[in-house]
């Protein structure tokens, strides 16, 4: 009960943080009820965009509780965060990232296999199989930058 409070309360923080319209709460049962202007929404009516907000509030939500419990927790793994955005909500999940990365000084780790500006990150790990079918790993560093 306690957790579902918790979770629940930082949703509601970072629905704010990333101007979402949609009020998500964890039920009973660990699925969620979304409403947006006290009307009960489907995940299933909510465009992509939407979509993608509402679950980055859930995964740092999680987050949240976890690095209570493990303090040393600096590090998020996000598969396919950008698939299905156009590139202003790809942009605007990039803005959200950011911020999240400097409030809790954070580590993320982005997998994608579409194009990105690749400019806005500092590290990039290029993933790919050699001739031979085994997975390799090119890394870059981007020192230049100073967000995200």
């Amino acid at each position: 009960m306690i957790f579902k409070l918790i979770i629940n309360e930082q949703i509601k923080v970072f629905s704010k943080i990333v101007d979402n319209d949609f009020i998500c709460e964890l039920d009973s049962d660990f699925g969620f009820n979304i409403t947006n202007k006290g009307i009960e929404r489907d995940i299933k009516s909510l465009s992509t965009g939407q979509k993608k907000k509402v679950e980055l509030c859930i995964i740092f939500a999680f987050y949240v509780v976890m690095k209570s419990q493990w303090s040393n927790l600096n590090v998020l793994f996000l598969d396919e965060v950008f698939s299905g955005l156009d590139i202003d909500n790809t942009n605007n999940v990039l803005e959200i990232l950011n911020i999240i990365r400097k409030q809790f000084n954070l580590h993320i780790f982005v997998s994608h296999h579409q194009d990105l500006n690749l400019d806005v990150f500092t590290h990039i790990y290029n993933i790919y199989k050699d001739e031979y079918g085994f997975s390799q790993i090119d890394s870059k560093e981007q020192n230049h930058l100073t967000s995200f």
